[in-house]
């Protein structure tokens, strides 16, 4: 097996030859590569992270560059990213307290289905 060596000229430029070399050779979806993309912007580097120079390595442009996505695409799957995600028993537990608030408040049906407040 034949080794190469390859210098970088800096972090970012590493990370992006590792990142295109290896998201290429995986059968993913739009939605899992957005998902990487979002992780890429949102990654930080390693050692002092006091240090301004150690924040983000990639940008949302470099990002969906590439993981071959849409910069509106790596910002949405950031967004959901970082929205708590509601399972089955939270979501039951929202309904029921919004259906005790609209009771509460004496909501009736009006014409069409509208309904109001009264």
């Amino acid at each position: 097996m034949q080794v190469s060596e390859k210098t970088f000229t800096d972090d970012a430029e590493c990370v992006r030859y590792i990142i295109s070399t290896n998201i290429h050779r995986r059968h993913l979806t739009d939605e899992q590569r957005d998902q990487i993309g979002a992780r890429l912007v949102t990654m930080q580097q390693g050692g002092d992270r006091a240090n301004p120079q150690n924040a983000g390595l990639v940008g949302v442009t470099a990002a969906a560059a590439m993981v071959q996505s849409t910069p509106a695409r790596i910002e949405r799957a950031r967004l959901l990213a970082q929205t708590p995600r509601l399972g089955v028993g939270h979501m039951a537990d929202l309904i029921g307290a919004v259906a005790e608030d609209v009771e509460a408040r004496g909501v009736q049906g009006g014409q069409g289905g509208q309904g109001y407040f009264h």
